[in-house]
């Protein structure tokens, strides 16, 4: 899968992209819930699949220009897909661009500021922030989430439901000065619809936070055998040059960016369980017979038996990322709304 393509970059709008993946609707359906674990909701997860991409397949490109990742088709997971493939979602308590964020937050004045988290989950970054930068009544959250949006009222935050892409989202929100997104903006297509609506939504001079997966960890681990990085639940994959590109395009400036820092234990660990998963996919596998076992207490201990055997085939690989440069988690972003 070597040859070029015509097919347009989604950022930069070149037209010097090159196919790095192909994969199946049943493939892609596989990744995220196996058969073998739950057949119903397996072949669900194929017919809503192959419906949001018009087909059985689905290529990923990397645009030559940006850098920048993305699936053809490029269409986001909706809501069915997200409540089959992920029907227990839970939300990380703390994270590295948390704490990143709040580091650059400490030099400004965020008095009587307003702050707008988009997908912002069970709001645990919310909690940091208000705590300290925002008043609870100046802080709002993006969540389409039901369960999500209860936990975020119950807190006191202020809750809507609308697109950030929507035209109604002027309605719903008056303009604001602080706009945070991690781990969300991989998920989402209609990227110049995105953008256009931020820059209508925020103050001149606003500041947009945006944390998402460090493309060079992705591209390490799927050449070295491990988990896909799969549509279409990440439909793209970001570079600073895309960062850069976009922003320009809409009136932003990115004015800080860094890769978080690399954690070797962190990486050993995630890694195991990401070769578990890729062999949970494999028909013939003791991690795919693990997928049967009906009580979560037993498959658990299956798993992390399957887990153990696993890891001396991942040594090397383990090695390997230990000598490389810029192999953290996330890719942090800093934008700033020009006038």
């Amino acid at each position: 899968m070597s040859d070029a393509s015509t097919v347009r970059c989604p950022v930069c709008l070149g037209e010097v992209c090159e196919p790095i993946l192909e994969v199946t609707a049943k493939e892609s359906a596989q990744h995220f819930v196996t058969r073998e674990r739950d057949p119903g909701r397996h072949d669900y997860l194929v017919a809503i699949i192959s419906r949001r991409w018009l087909g059985q397949t689905c290529r990923v490109y990397k645009c030559r220009q940006c850098g920048f990742g993305f699936s053809n088709p490029f269409v986001a997971g909706d809501a069915s897909f997200y409540n089959a493939a992920y029907p227990g979602a839970s939300y990380p308590v703390i994270k590295w661009e948390f704490r990143r964020t709040v580091a650059a937050l400490e030099s400004d004045d965020t008095s009587s500021k307003i702050a707008l988290e988009i997908g912002a989950g069970a709001g645990f970054f919310l909690d940091l922030v208000s705590a300290r930068f925002f008043d609870k009544k100046n802080t709002i959250a993006i969540e389409f989430n039901e369960t999500a949006r209860g936990r975020l009222r119950k807190k006191g935050y202020n809750v809507v439901t609308e697109d950030i892409r929507s035209a109604d989202i002027l309605i719903a929100i008056d303009k604001v000065d602080y706009v945070f997104m991690f781990q969300v903006l991989e998920h989402m297509d209609d990227l110049d619809e995105l953008f256009s609506g931020m820059r209508k939504l925020i103050r001149s001079g606003g500041k947009i936070f945006i944390a998402v997966p460090n493309p060079t960890r992705i591209e390490y681990q799927e050449k070295s055998g491990s988990l896909l990085d799969m549509p279409p639940n990440h439909i793209g994959r970001w570079t600073l040059q895309a960062f850069e590109v976009i922003a320009a395009r809409h009136g932003f400036k990115v004015v800080d960016h860094q890769i978080e820092p690399f954690a070797f234990a962190e990486y050993v660990w995630e890694d195991l369980v990401y070769y578990h998963k890729l062999c949970a996919q494999q028909r013939g596998t003791f991690s795919n017979f693990t997928q049967r076992i009906s009580s979560k207490t037993l498959r658990r201990l299956a798993e992390g038996m399957a887990a153990a055997i696993l890891a001396p085939r991942r040594f090397f690989v383990w090695i390997r990322a230990s000598w490389m440069k810029q192999m953290g988690g996330s890719l942090w972003v800093q934008l700033k709304r020009e006038n």
